[in-house]
């Protein structure tokens, strides 16, 4: 997922009670610009009419007149409730229009110090929403860990008060902050169980929400497709609602999956419609968004100037907004810009900037500040610091892949088609009036399916560990791993010209050579040593770029290839077997040798086109010579391309 875009977006329904309070406030969420016409036409003094005033003033979006009512109400009341209800909604109007969250917190405190101990019902629907706005704000602070608390606190009090509206809110928002923290099972499991209640309900707004947040696990697990399908029905809701920022946010992740999935025309055009839609409706943090995701097209196209500039755009709309987690996300986009740049003193400082509370950022930002202050230091070349920072990121991308691993896309589908499953279930739900007891029984046939997808998971699926010893467990674990992962590749370091090693250091550098490649073999997914060969598997193409560079400073001389495994797959999308491409790495190295290159050597093999590794072992050096020949097969040793050295020498005959 390129940007994920959590915010203040909604006030919600606040109770079910039928006072006269909740009637008008539901008429004016049906027809807010109508119902405040007849406030204004029947104008009274009183702080329920201001407050009134208020909410259908930020219905329609009008901040400054939001504040003026609420504060007249808030100086001619003393009523407890309607104070702490005043209070939330300043706190609303803050953080939704003003995008100010620091504001919006210190009004939410005074909206719950002002709620008074009761058990009534508004009350309590009251004190929800309280709980919630402070789940979102935190949210949008950055502070996760209270965000999962107030959002916790809030199912809880939903489900004791047997509330299935408010549950639904609250089972939403959970899903969407595990999601963003990579616990993508227990994400999974709030969806679905929120889009019972939403099914249930007929609730159209929920219903999208729910959409939007599984098409960003689908984004999560690299199921592009899928993630399309999602984010298409979110979109044609949100248009139904015509709920204008939930739209663009939506378009927006519509595009990113688009080009995840290759389609940069298709993506262009959310793009544009989002920021037409953006700019039609004034909203500099919405405009923000769709700047970030225009810079990664740009960014695919090769055009780096125009990225630079809509990041820098960006960075200035939501520096003005107060938005911290955004800002921290579109600064780590301009850092890898500005290291690909190779202004490093600008990528520095901005590092430094975005590491202040770093620690309890959300898990996606942490990963990725590592990432790139890894990839700084090496170009610093201060390799230590560049060392620590890798092996914190890859501790970020363990978990990550873990989390991954229990929703392949098998698991993935087999919990997703318990939704035929809930279909009866709901049928059933609709003709009871006894809602607590079905809800009970569906969370426990849930969350028992969850528990048993999650097993056959951990006792069959590969788990991320510091080792694995066996060639053969090697392969099977990256033939399971690499199915999906579109930079898949291996690394490949064996010790060069090992005779005169051996005579300089003696028996002992067989035993030794682990302990002195550790530093790289922590960091990868997955290795094993294989008669003197440490082969790494990585998801990230540039992590084992910088394994392999740092390999050759480690002090002992060494041959390394790194492979790219998508790019072998052929026709037929299989995926090589690790032994032909072993094959084929010895090969390419005793190339450089016959060509007087200097050793070590350091090759990376690259294929314009994929294809499949068909070559008989025995005519291998013959079919590569080909290959490289007519431009089937780039090889690059040394940073010089053997294809064009050995094009040379054919013109020389």
């Amino acid at each position: 997922m390129r940007f994920l875009i959590i915010c203040l977006l909604g006030f919600s329904a606040w109770v079910q009670a039928d006072s006269m309070r909740q009637q008008q406030m539901d008429l004016i969420n049906q027809q807010p610009q109508e119902q405040l016409q007849k406030l204004l036409d029947s104008p009274q003094d009183m702080p329920e009419h201001h407050f009134y005033l208020a909410y259908a003033y930020y219905r329609i979006g009008n901040a400054d007149n939001t504040q003026s009512h609420s504060q007249t109400a808030l100086d001619k009341t003393s009523d407890p409730e309607l104070r702490s209800r005043l209070y939330l909604l300043q706190a609303l109007n803050f953080g939704v229009h003003k995008r100010d969250t620091n504001k919006a917190l210190a009004l939410l405190e005074q909206a719950e110090q002002s709620l008074p101990e009761s058990q009534d019902p508004d009350v309590l629907q009251l004190k929800m929403d309280i709980l919630e706005s402070f789940a979102q704000a935190y949210n949008q602070k950055g502070l996760q860990d209270k965000a999962l608390e107030y959002a916790r606190q809030s199912l809880a009090l939903a489900l004791k008060h047997q509330a299935p509206k408010r549950e639904l809110d609250a089972r939403v928002m959970l899903g969407r902050l595990e999601l963003q923290n990579n616990q993508l099972a227990t994400a999974l499991n709030e969806f679905e169980l929120a889009l019972v209640l939403a099914r249930a309900q007929k609730n159209d707004k929920a219903l999208a929400a729910i959409y939007v947040r599984l098409g960003m696990l689908y984004q999560k697990i690299n199921q592009h497709k899928a993630a399309i399908a999602q984010f298409s029905q979110a979109v044609e809701l949100y248009k139904q609602l015509k709920f204008t920022s939930n739209l663009i946010n939506t378009l927006t992740n519509l595009g990113d999956s688009l080009l995840s999935d290759q389609q940069q025309e298709a993506a262009e055009q959310q793009y544009q419609q989002a920021l037409e839609l953006a700019q039609q409706a004034q909203d500099p943090f919405v405009i923000g968004t769709v700047y970030v995701s225009q810079s990664e097209l740009a960014t695919e196209r090769g055009d780096l100037v125009q990225a630079k500039e809509l990041l820098e755009k960006a960075y200035q709309l939501f520096s003005q907004n107060n938005s911290l987690s955004s800002l921290k996300e579109v600064s780590l986009f301009l850092v890898s810009l500005y290291i690909k740049q190779q202004d490093l003193t600008a990528a520095a400082q901005l590092l430094t900037e975005v590491g202040e509370g770093i620690s309890v950022a959300p898990k996606f930002l942490q990963k990725r500040y590592y990432e790139l202050s890894a990839q700084l230091a090496e170009q610093q070349q201060n390799w230590q610091q560049a060392y620590q920072f890798e092996r914190l990121a890859n501790e970020q991308e363990q978990v990550e892949f873990k989390a991954q691993q229990q929703l392949q896309a098998n698991s993935l589908q087999q919990s997703l088609d318990l939704h035929r499953a809930v279909d009866l279930a709901e049928s059933q739900l609709a003709s009871q009036k006894q809602y607590s007891l079905w809800a009970m029984l569906l969370s426990l046939i849930l969350a028992l399916a969850t528990a048993l997808l999650w097993l056959k998971r951990r006792f069959s699926a590969p788990q991320t560990v510091t080792q694995q010893s066996g060639w053969r467990q090697f392969q099977e674990l990256v033939a399971q791993s690499a199915p999906g992962q579109t930079e898949a590749c291996v690394l490949v370091i064996t010790p060069a010209d090992l005779s005169q090693q051996l005579l300089n250091q003696g028996p002992d550098l067989y035993q030794n050579l682990p302990e002195h490649y550790a530093p790289l073999s922590q960091l990868a997914l997955y290795y094993c040593w294989h008669e003197q060969e440490l082969w790494l598997y990585s998801h990230q193409l540039d992590l084992a770029e910088r394994l392999a560079h740092q390999a050759a400073q480690l002090g002992l001389p060494c041959h390394t290839a790194l492979v790219q495994l998508k790019q072998f797959a052929g026709s037929a999308q299989a995926l090589p077997d690790l032994t032909d491409i072993r094959y084929l790495i010895w090969q390419c190295w005793a190339l450089a040798q016959q060509q007087t290159m200097t050793a070590p050597y350091h090759a990376t093999l690259f294929c314009p086109s994929p294809i499949s590794l068909s070559w008989h072992k025995d005519s291998l050096k013959q079919d590569l010579f080909n290959a490289i020949s007519l431009g089937q097969l780039e090889l690059v040793i040394n940073q010089e391309s053997i294809g064009a050295r050995l094009q040379y020498q054919l013109r020389q005959i």
